[in-house]
């Protein structure tokens, strides 16, 4: 017990040993294989148990300042949830949601705070020296049993994540690719349920039924004055007509070009195009919500304080705060003077300030909004300029984000794998 807890038996896990960091050791390192060594007695696992593969977390990859912390944590809640929160407000009123978005702000901030603490506790890594997933908490505190459905839910959340990204760029830049085209036109590759190669022009001019009487209708007075409320339009949904069917598109494949080799980048290596990511996403936020203001005009009638939908409220929501499985990995990869709480509750408090923006403006904006609010942004009777910062938003926001969730799911795998194979024998054998 020289230099370490006094005040613990020597058979007790304790976390207060400091960490040898020049020598690159741990007095407790030992003390900890050593007992979890004599708990099995002769039965000593074929299989090493995570803690015997544990790894110092290399100085020279933790880099990430705080400012690049904040941001890497707020572009992993302000993501493609982002699109359908104005939808939210229109149908579940202004109290709600944002009591909602309160609350999981909160909430989600102490979550990781926890979380970072409960990495903090695992012996040997009071200051982060050690490299700890998040499959590795769980293998430390309730045994390798856990790791196989551990893994699972976490790859699900990952997957989640990726494929909303993947499927809302994929829109956006088929929408791209149909105004640089000269035939005006994107295509797809229907895999199922019949094979064909698909071809989608955007609505005509003609199909969005904009009759002479409704244009009559919106001058008022003598003064040719506009109404607040403009003619209907529509940008259409890339292949909507095919409804359920199986489709490869051309933007799909443009973005799995583009996005497949950030994918095997490290943490530390794509954090700079996260900080150009986030920079151009307030920039565009703010230029939305003035085409809110000054373009379309607010009219608070259209949120009401208590909406007559609840149903879709709650998931739409929660779904935006899930970033806590991005602490381990941000916690390995961060400058050891980066503080986690301030990270932490700086990026979920503008975020929540975003979404509380974005969701009311919007919605107060549009007599109706669709999921996807950048559809309305895209329309032909939006400004030129909010039409190009709707492409910009989707490719510099929402694209920009799927490296994360990959890099992030590759590291837990990996860790796992050096764990012991991915699953199976926990205490007595593998």
């Amino acid at each position: 017990q020289a230099g370490g807890c006094h005040s613990c038996p020597p058979e007790m896990i304790c976390s207060n040993v400091p960490l040898d960091l020049e020598s690159g050791c741990s007095p407790l390192f030992a003390r900890v294989v050593a007992h979890r060594i004599s708990e099995y007695g002769s039965r000593i696992p074929s299989r090493p148990t995570f803690l015997s593969k544990k790894a110092f977390s290399d100085p020279q990859n933790k880099i990430i300042s705080f400012m690049e912390s904040s941001m890497l944590l707020l572009n992993s809640i302000c993501g493609p949830g982002i699109l359908v929160i104005p939808m939210v407000f229109q149908q579940s009123g202004w109290v709600i949601p944002t009591a909602t978005f309160i609350l999981m702000c909160i909430s989600s901030s102490l979550s990781a705070t926890f979380l970072a603490d409960t990495i903090a506790r695992i012996p040997g890594n009071r200051r982060f020296a050690l490299r700890v997933e998040f499959p590795c908490i769980f293998d430390e505190f309730f045994g390798s049993r856990s790791r196989p459905m551990v893994l699972a839910m976490l790859l699900a959340c990952f997957y989640s994540q990726i494929l909303a990204s993947i499927l809302s760029s994929a829109q956006v830049v088929d929408g791209l690719i149909v105004m640089v085209s000269p035939h005006h036109a994107t295509y797809a590759l229907r895999v199922l349920p019949s094979p064909a190669l698909v071809r989608w022009p955007p609505p005509t001019e003609s199909s969005l039924n904009v009759s002479v009487a409704f244009a009559s209708a919106s001058l008022l007075g003598a003064g040719g004055r506009r109404a607040l409320l403009p003619p209907p339009c529509a940008a259409g949904t890339p292949f909507a007509e095919e409804g359920t069917a199986s489709l490869v598109s051309l933007g799909y494949v443009v973005v799995a070009a583009a996005m497949l080799p950030m994918g095997f980048q490290s943490l530390n290596e794509n954090v700079g195009m996260q900080v150009v990511s986030c920079v151009v996403s307030l920039g565009l936020l703010a230029e939305f919500l003035a085409h809110f203001v000054l373009e379309r005009g607010l009219d608070p009638r259209r949120v009401p304080a208590f909406g007559d939908s609840y149903g879709g409220m709650l998931g739409s929501i929660v779904f935006n705060y899930c970033f806590a499985v991005t602490v381990p990995s941000w916690i390995n990869e961060k400058r050891a003077r980066v503080s986690v709480n301030s990270s932490v509750w700086a990026s979920t408090a503008m975020a929540t300030a975003m979404y509380l923006a974005v969701g009311l403006l919007g919605a107060m904006a549009y007599d109706h909004v669709d999921a996807n609010f950048l559809a309305a942004l895209s329309s032909p009777c939006t400004p030129l300029l909010t039409r190009i910062s709707a492409v910009a938003f989707a490719l510099c926001t929402i694209t920009l984000s799927i490296p994360v969730p990959c890099i992030m799911a590759r590291y837990c795998l990996e860790a796992a794998s050096a764990a012991g194979g991915g699953g199976g024998g926990g205490g007595g054998g593998g």
